[in-house]
């Protein structure tokens, strides 16, 4: 073969390449779109005349995409039910890492369980129980929180932001947090801030439905040692990463977690503070808050896989909403003094019992004087 064809067919060569390297190009492209228009319809949400009350509760969009978690009970992933029955609204859901089951109550819902709320300050519970695939060498690792997938908005300035980030973060050095980024996120660890646990072995878990008292002696150490740790000293003691770092998530017990809270009403959308009310739709750009845990290990081979994660989303944020005026109004509703949302049925009934709201700054105060029950109050950074 002479030179000349030799270019010649080093010409063809190159054309192949380009030509395949093109088609490649197209069916990522194509495959890309796809993936895009599934995105988009996934994240639709449905016709508020299907939404069983001011707000709705799905399986995190992505998760859905990707089947990183689904249900196994075949129950809708895009619409979950909450309230009474409770027996009837279990959901049971797997993850790669978990697998589990889930209840969910809303104060000012429909079919709202007021046996459970009558008498308390609580507007929303969830509670999960279920059992890791695999180990968790450090407990701290696992954590819970809120994560958006984009920027705030009419936030106040950072000058009034930022000294209340420092002082968290001086109290709790647990806590993680980004507020002005694209994706900001408030995250601290489970053991930390649940508010009641159990940890059992498979069999003898109690009944999510039915409440429950702390139990922790299998999570070892100062725990499996002497008088039962309460769930306040359980809170404080994982407050402190080293402590964490001395306990495991074991895949051969049951956990219970039950999540509860006073700050924040789901019926309205709203953070409810002793000195005012704010609407966070104000804040959100349309975007759900998220009831979730995952792992946070870059050494472990499933960090930032989620254990669950499901979407809560307010009736004021769909489209057919539209005509709400997001802006107005943001400023004068985070600093709208004694605009309190309390019905007047709750309003002096119960006593501050715990808020997980934000759920990462939820914190535990020992000498709390606030009772219910027997039960110390936990204190909310806010």
């Amino acid at each position: 073969m002479n030179m000349q064809e030799k270019k010649k067919m080093s010409a063809v060569d190159v054309l192949q390449a380009q030509g395949a390297a093109q088609v490649k190009s197209e069916a990522r492209e194509s495959c890309n779109e796809k993936v895009e228009e599934k995105l988009e319809q996934l994240a639709r949400l449905p016709e508020l005349s299907e939404w069983r009350g001011p707000v709705l509760v799905r399986l995190e969009t992505h998760t859905r995409l990707h089947r990183t978690q689904w249900r196994t009970d075949d129950g809708p992933e895009h619409n979950i039910s909450y309230n009474e029955p409770s027996n009837e609204n279990i959901i049971e859901f797997e993850t790669k890492v978990f697998k589990g089951k889930a209840m969910l109550r809303f104060r000012g819902c429909p079919n709202e369980p007021t046996s459970y709320f009558e008498g308390r300050k609580r507007r929303q519970q969830w509670v999960v129980q279920g059992q890791f695939k695999h180990a968790i060498s450090a407990a701290h690792q696992v954590v819970t929180g809120y994560e958006f997938k984009r920027k705030a908005v009419n936030l106040p300035t950072k000058y009034i932001i930022k000294p209340i980030l420092t002082l968290i973060r001086t109290l709790a050095p647990t806590f993680r947090a980004e507020i002005f980024g694209g994706k900001p996120y408030f995250l601290n660890p489970f053991l930390q801030t649940v508010q009641n646990l159990d940890v059992s072995r498979p069999g003898s878990e109690p009944d999510i439905t039915k409440e429950f008292e702390e139990n922790n002696k299998l999570l070892g150490g100062v725990f499996a040692n002497g008088e039962p740790v309460d769930r306040i000293k359980r809170k404080s003691y994982f407050a402190s990463d080293e402590n964490g770092q001395q306990h495991t998530f074991d895949p051969e017990l049951m956990y219970t977690f039950d999540f509860y809270e006073d700050r924040f009403d789901p019926a309205l959308f709203q953070l409810v503070l002793p000195f005012a009310s704010i609407d966070i739709t104000t804040y959100l750009d349309s975007q759900p808050l998220t009831l979730m845990g995952k792992i946070c290990d870059p050494n472990h081979p499933y960090h930032g896989h989620y254990l669950f994660n499901f979407e809560l989303f307010h009736e004021s944020q769909h489209p057919e909403n539209e005509s709400k005026d997001v802006a107005a109004g943001a400023y004068s509703s985070w600093w709208s003094l004694g605009s309190s949302t309390e019905s007047s049925e709750n309003k002096g009934n119960g006593t501050d019992e715990g808020s997980w709201w934000p759920s990462a700054l939820s914190y535990s105060n020992p000498v709390s004087n606030s009772q219910e029950a027997g039960e110390s109050s936990n204190s909310s950074w806010w």
